[in-house]
């Protein structure tokens, strides 16, 4: 049987709720805030 997440990327129906995907939505949501709150410096 295949992951959720590859499911997902198959465009196929997947539980969204899933521990992995969770832990990777969660990963990405803290990476892309620490990019939100960084400086640009010439």
């Amino acid at each position: 049987m295949n992951t959720e997440l590859q499911k997902m990327l198959a465009g196929e129906l997947y539980d969204a709720s899933d521990a992995a995907l969770l832990q990777m939505r969660i990963t990405g949501r803290q990476i892309f805030t620490k990019y939100n709150l960084s400086r640009y410096i010439f």
